[in-house]
């Protein structure tokens, strides 16, 4: 019953706690090899030279158990950021300071267990974690004892108490960065490593053992329940942190949940533009065009009849501009080759009209670049957009159009010659109303792209669209 019970609160803790990727094997080269093991051979030699026999082996074990529950039910990840939520080296020092080396052995084997059950590291990581472990505790340990015996005072005990929380931070990271150097076969400097982690954790380390000085002053006092009087809020703390990590976890998820409905939304807003685009440029072609081809064919045949009329000529050459105008503007409403012959096509009939204003066009693409239909109307409108600034805004007198798709990447790039413009005037335009890029910058990065505008004044202006497809 009580197994039952126990196995009940376990698998409780458990749906606490974040969820863990396993860990990834370790190939164990020669150097590794080496390495560990001589860092297991220091670790033996040094506990056997200094090993003290320990008279409280009851609050030793209960030590040990809080250590095991602190480690297993650490915080390593919260809302998509690495953490380490535990009191445990609090636990570490306090064991090592009161008990010695026994206590630092009994501190690593307790956290190593508890890794080893949490995580399954395997048994490179959980003996190397050990060592590693118990190799910090004793010199923490080592610091704290001979520093605050030569003189009984608060000085040297702040100056010991310092010191060990400080070693036991260093060669702690210190053996990770070099492990982690010859794991990756040098791809991770050691260096690199230890120098941008230590700032993130020695002042935490100094400042649990000036707490772990707390336990041993209340061991020496109170004994056994002295010291358990310090773990108890451990155990408390640790529980307030697996609360705090699972209302992140929840916040981000409904922050995920409605940025996914956010993204729905967009997309059904995209796609009931798109279908009223083509629906538009449908009744154009079907009713207002062709009414107008078929009116100026009526009157350039009676402008050319055995007495010309100059007005019908003028009249049906009028209404044959306004017709191509018109096929011009359906082909920026919703372009009929995107579908069949892909979006380089599009895009080539997008840049025709520049050419009729004065505008040099250049287009580098693949022919028949077929995308996902939704990542090729988005590059469309991005280029069409980009295409009107261009006209409307650069007094640009050359356009250099490139696309490519290379390894799950469209990359398209839109580049003038203009007048380019400063910060301050986007913002002027965006406050005007303009906000056509801001829009389909929000669709890009709902598509999970990126949209990046460069511009100086004289100096052109460069617009590019990185999306997945």
């Amino acid at each position: 019953m009580e197994s039952r019970r126990l196995a009940a609160l376990s698998h409780r803790v458990r749906e606490l706690l974040p969820p863990e990727n396993p860990a990834a094997p370790v190939s164990l080269s020669p150097q590794l090899g080496a390495f560990i093991g001589a860092v297991v051979i220091v670790g033996t030699v040094s506990g056997l030279m200094s090993f003290q026999p320990v008279n409280d082996l009851g609050t030793l074990v209960l030590g040990g158990f809080v250590m095991f529950v602190a480690s297993y039910c650490s915080v390593r990840s919260t809302g998509g950021v690495d953490v380490l939520w535990t009191a445990g080296v609090f636990v570490h020092l306090a064991l090592s300071f009161t008990f010695g080396p026994l206590g630092a052995l009994v501190a690593a084997v307790a956290q190593a267990a508890a890794v080893g059950a949490r995580v399954r590291p395997g048994a490179v990581r959980t003996v190397f974690n050990l060592a590693d472990l118990f190799l910090a505790d004793l010199a923490a340990w080592f610091a704290f004892s001979n520093v605050a015996r030569i003189h009984p005072s608060v000085v040297m005990t702040v100056l010991a108490t310092t010191l060990a929380g400080a070693l036991h931070c260093l060669i702690n990271l210190g053996l990770l960065a070099v492990v982690m150097q010859i794991a990756s076969k040098g791809k991770v400097s050691a260096r690199t490593a230890f120098i941008a982690a230590v700032p993130a954790s020695i002042l935490y380390n100094v400042g649990y053992g000036w707490a772990a000085y707390g336990a041993v002053l209340l061991h020496q006092i109170a004994g056994a329940a002295g010291f358990t009087t310090t773990l108890l809020p451990v155990i408390l703390l640790q529980g307030f942190l697996l609360l705090l990590a699972k209302r992140i976890r929840s916040q981000e998820e409904e922050r995920a949940s409605h940025t996914k409905e956010r993204e729905a939304l967009l997309q059904q807003a995209i796609d009931a533009s798109d279908a009223e685009r083509k629906r538009i440029a449908s009744d154009l072609h079907d009713g207002v065009v062709q009414t107008l081809a078929g009116l100026a064919f009526s009157l350039a045949a009676r402008g050319s009849a055995t007495t010309a009329d100059p007005l019908m000529l003028e009249a049906a050459g009028t209404l044959r501009s306004s017709v191509t105008d018109l096929r011009t503007l359906m082909i920026e409403i919703a372009p009929p080759d995107l579908a069949v012959s892909g979006v380089d096509s599009a895009l080539r009939k997008l840049l025709e009209p520049l050419r009729a204003k004065g505008i040099e066009v250049e287009l580098d693409a693949a022919s028949a670049t077929h995308l996902p239909a939704d990542k090729t109307s988005l590059v469309f409108r991005v280029a069409q957009e980009a295409i009107r600034n261009v006209v409307n805004h650069s007094q640009a007198t050359k356009v250099i159009t490139t696309l490519r798709h290379v390894d799950g990447t469209c990359t398209l790039r839109v580049e003038d010659n203009g007048k380019g413009f400063s910060s301050a005037d986007r913002s002027r335009r965006r406050q005007e109303g303009h906000v056509g890029l801001s829009l389909l910058n929000n669709a890009v990065e709902a598509s999970s792209g990126r949209l990046s505008l460069e511009s100086e004044p004289g100096r052109g202006t460069s617009l590019m669209l990185e999306l997945p497809c």
